[in-house]
């Protein structure tokens, strides 16, 4: 069962938009209501164009352009549940289906879940199954922003009094979280704004499933915010030959490896804190370092600095060989 959208007539100007889908070898089809320019509707049959400049010259604005992107991707989520609820009949209704998708008259579960519940659930999941960019199970490392949220959004509900259920997790839920950690508590926007993404990552999924989760969530109402640019510091070579010249012992003299190593490599900083043992290979008169990445899970090879008489002993401890090894 999969419902999809296309023009009734698109050689016109204007056409109605028709959705249509497979059921017992046959295409029903129904009107969704919606009326669009031709010229804007998208190649893949998903919606309408909203960039401003070409909806302006068919008489649209982008607003009108996403609220009629988002009202067809509520028919299709209507469609989906009053599909699910209509397989629990003894007897399937194909035009009953129809009526509920266009009216949105859908039986709710009672059976709520809350937020915390369902980000535990995707983090089993998404542990056991490939979920990430390379094909593979979610990593510690973003486990524990997972875990993160379940306690954020605990704490929320603590606030507020109540559990909080994925249908209701909306707009108003994300103006009290933010009040309770940026105003109060002083958490920078854009770290309390990348828990809360984890919320709504775990809901979508939920969603997928069948799940009833509010619009806020499914339409992506809620904008990530990102952290403000800032003047980075540097360091000059100038100043790096000044701090490998110093004479230090013990901590002191482990950090500034460490820090010289980090600017030489530029590893993420995860890795660097776990560099207790490089291996330095050789590739003819090419040397490098390799290095297994904790975020990635890859393996790198980060050539090393041609020059070998400047403080060469950093590396060779951390090497742990008696040939030392230029940074």
């Amino acid at each position: 069962m999969n419902l999809k959208f296309s023009l009734n007539d698109p050689n016109r100007e204007r056409s109605a938009v028709t959705a249509r889908f497979t059921y017992n070898k046959t295409r029903p089809k129904f009107s969704t209501g919606i009326t669009v320019p031709s010229a804007l509707w998208l190649a893949d049959n998903s919606g309408v164009k909203i960039s401003q400049q070409i909806t302006a010259k068919h008489g649209m604005n982008p607003m009108t352009a996403q609220n009629i992107n988002d009202t067809l991707a509520k028919i299709k989520r209507q469609f989906a549940l009053a599909w699910g609820e209509e397989l629990k009949q003894d007897e399937f209704d194909v035009k009953r289906v129809i009526a509920r998708a266009k009216t949105g008259e859908v039986k709710k579960p009672t059976n709520k879940k809350a937020v915390s519940d369902i980000v535990k659930e995707y983090i089993s999941f998404a542990r056991a199954n490939p979920v990430g960019r390379n094909g593979e199970p979610m990593k510690e490392s973003t486990t524990k922003q997972y875990r993160t949220a379940i306690r954020r959004v605990l704490a929320l509900s603590k606030r507020m009094g109540h559990p909080i259920f994925a249908s209701d997790l909306c707009q108003d839920h994300w103006s009290e979280y933010y009040q309770m950690e940026v105003n109060e508590l002083k958490k920078k926007p854009s770290y309390a704004s990348a828990v809360w993404v984890r919320m709504q990552a775990a809901l979508r999924w939920a969603h997928e499933r069948g799940e009833v989760v509010h619009d806020d969530i499914i339409f992506n109402r809620i904008k990530r915010i990102h952290p403000k640019p800032y003047r980075r510091a540097i360091v000059s070579l100038d100043e790096l030959d000044q701090l490998r010249a110093m004479e230090l012992t013990g901590v002191m003299e482990r950090t500034r490896d460490l820090f010289i190593i980090g600017n030489w490599t530029a590893l993420r900083v995860s890795d660097l804190m776990k560099l207790e043992k490089v291996r330095v290979l050789e590739y003819g008169s090419r040397r490098v370092i390799q290095v297994d990445t904790q975020k990635t899970g890859d393996v790198i090879d980060i050539p090393l600095h041609p020059s070998g008489d400047q403080n060469p002993r950093a590396l060779a401890r951390l090497a742990k060989t008696d040939e030392p090894a230029g940074l």
